[in-house]
């Protein structure tokens, strides 16, 4: 039975084709053919005596995982460089607003005592005309 039962992808045949009841099974090309109808994927034929019965696209997945994992890393340092970047950035900038806002408040309260002391000596002048 299973030396009637043929299978093709695409353009190329499916080596050791095995039947087990209701599972049909073989060992694929290492490279993923050229479908014959000029499709994205190879189509899956299986050839049993004058039938063929089209199963569908199977479409090759690269198992090159190493540049994905690659990838994903330098992805992540990148990110962690830019955190780091944006940390001292602001330890940088944050004494300097303090700074800033320090100096502020020490004006105002400079225009506070100078105002006050205006007052004063107004206040003196007034009373040393009056009398």
């Amino acid at each position: 039975m299973e030396g009637d039962v043929n299978v093709t992808i695409g353009d190329a045949v499916c080596k050791d084709v095995t039947l087990i009841a209701t599972r049909l099974t073989c060992s694929l090309p290492t490279e993923q053919p050229q479908s014959k109808t000029g499709a994205e994927f190879p189509e899956v034929v299986v050839h049993h005596g004058n039938l063929n019965f089209t199963i569908g696209q199977l479409e090759y997945v690269s198992e090159n995982y190493l540049v994905y994992i690659l990838m994903g890393v330098g992805i992540f340092i990148v990110v962690v460089i830019a955190f780091i970047a944006v940390l001292v950035w602001l330890c940088k900038v944050s004494p300097s607003y303090t700074t800033v806002q320090e100096m502020e408040t020490h004006r105002e309260q400079l225009d506070l005592q100078a105002a006050q002391e205006s007052k004063d000596v107004e206040a003196t002048n007034l009373r040393g005309d009056s009398e």
